[in-house]
């Protein structure tokens, strides 16, 4: 790509001030302030910690280092830029670090923030709670979009994004300057640079590298004012963030970057991958703005898109398998209530069941069968009679008997002509009956539940019984 573009930048103090009294800067930039030419393809913004040993000169040491590093390894302004030139500029920042450690318990550092543009779009890089915006402007706020903006290494974000603190207790948070992420001497694990890649360049779009001073007042919909067409010329726009700015308790810092005119021209082994990697997929995680509109083609943000799809798949995938879980589980809790219930009932069955039976089985001969039939009303007759808490057995047999005695019309004569024998008959019954029974109570009682008891004494009624010859 070839680029026509026009360079802003903004230096403040703020209200800070150093030990004596004077105001006091920290941070560090590249082109240096005011020095930026239109034919400058790199940028780079860094703010020294404050309130550690020399902030002033790590930023300085870093800028310095990293521009000489990527002019050297990739002199062509607008030639191709890898990621393997970027990681070789901050392996020898890290360097330049090292070599002015002073010793001092409480080493110097700073964050990072760059913007290279070169052949095949745009890279950016940063540390540390610094940030870069790529915006696209329309005729005012609303129409003016922040295509993306880098995520702060920051203790207060990382809060945010677990739910401990809300974004507007970020910004009034005691712990808002606390980063995660910087460059520092002698560092024993050397962090990470974010790095994120476009080809999403249009005329009119803006750039723009702050330190985090610029946006303590300033929010992202001011930005998108500030960047919209309705908020004037480049000049214009940079009074407008100065005089928003001139009160801000730290010292700020920021390159702004008007791209007035881009030329999309095919590059030699444009299809190839940069050192062997696709150009697009060395995006890293970064925050999409909410201001992200469909109509942005951005190749790496498409990516991302990818990737947030892929992620929700997992999390849709985990869902459904813990939902399955859940089911099979609780399909097991009614099948083992329901087998539980059974048991429980049938046991309660079993126990109900536990009955005391008493059988009568009288012997007869050929000789007596005449009277046996005609006293069928008086002796129970191959009988099962049994023995419940509620219904005594005496009365199931005398109710037995009177049933007998008035369905049988015939017997009835009989039994009217016999009125003695039959009150002895059925006495002799009952008692045997009775007899039966409390033995069977006493002996349930010392071993089971269920006893059957046969009356033996059934012949001996019968035989008493037959020998009475019937009154006409």
């Amino acid at each position: 790509m070839k680029y026509k573009i026009n360079v802003c930048s903004i230096m403040e103090y703020g209200q800070r001030k150093d030990a004596q009294g004077n105001a006091h800067q920290e941070d560090c930039m590249f082109p240096a302030h005011r020095q930026a030419k239109d034919t400058d393809r790199l940028f780079i913004v860094c703010d020294g910690m404050g309130g550690h040993d020399a902030g002033e000169v790590a930023s300085a040491t870093v800028c310095e280092a990293m521009s000489e590093s990527i002019m050297r390894n990739a002199p062509d302004p607008e030639g191709n830029f890898s990621d393997a030139t970027l990681q070789t500029a901050i392996n020898d920042a890290f360097e330049a670090l090292d070599k002015k450690d002073t010793g001092a318990a409480k080493k110097m550092g700073t964050t990072m923030t760059l913007l290279k543009l070169h052949s095949r779009g745009a890279t950016i890089a940063h540390m540390g709670d610094s940030r870069v915006y790529h915006i696209r402007p329309g005729e005012d706020e609303k129409s003016t979009h922040i295509l993306f903006v880098t995520e702060d290494h920051s203790l207060v974000n990382d809060l945010v994004k677990i739910g401990e603190l809300t974004p507007e207790e970020a910004k009034t948070s005691r712990q808002k300057n606390v980063i995660t992420r910087a460059m520092q001497p002698n560092m024993e694990r050397r962090p990470r640079a974010d790095i994120y890649h476009t080809a999403d360049i249009k005329p009119g779009d803006y750039f723009f590298l702050c330190t985090d001073g610029m946006l303590e007042e300033t929010s992202d919909e001011n930005l998108r004012y500030f960047f919209s067409k309705e908020a004037g010329s480049d000049e214009e726009k940079v009074a407008k963030l100065t005089q928003t700015t001139q009160n801000n308790r730290d010292n700020h810092s920021a390159i702004i970057v008007h791209v007035l005119d881009v030329t999309k021209e095919p590059v030699d082994g444009d299809k190839e991958a940069v050192d062997g990697e696709t150009f697009a997929e060395e995006s890293p995680k970064a925050i999409l703005p909410p201001a992200f509109t469909k109509d942005d083609s951005a190749p790496a943000i498409q990516q991302i898109k990818k990737n947030e799809d892929k992620t929700s798949q997992k999390k849709e995938n985990k869902l459904s398998k813990l939902l399955n879980k859940w089911l099979f589980i609780m399909t097991a809790a009614v099948v083992i209530a329901f087998a539980a219930l059974y048991f429980v009932n049938a046991n309660k069955t079993s126990t109900d069941n536990n009955i005391i039976t008493v059988t009568l089985e009288p012997q007869t001969n050929g000789a007596n069968s005449h009277n046996n039939s005609n006293n069928d009303s008086n002796i129970v007759h191959g009988a099962t009679v049994v023995a419940s808490p509620t219904i005594p057995i005496s009365n199931q047999q005398t109710q037995t008997n009177q049933n007998r005695e008035s369905n049988n019309a015939e017997k009835q004569e009989i039994e009217n002509a016999e009125p003695q024998q039959e009150s002895s008959t059925n006495t002799q019954t009952a008692s045997v009956i009775n007899d039966a029974v409390s033995s069977i109570e006493n002996e349930s009682r010392s071993q089971t539940n269920n006893v059957i008891v046969s009356n033996e004494n059934a012949d001996t009624s019968q035989t008493r019984s037959d020998s009475i010859p019937p009154q006409n």
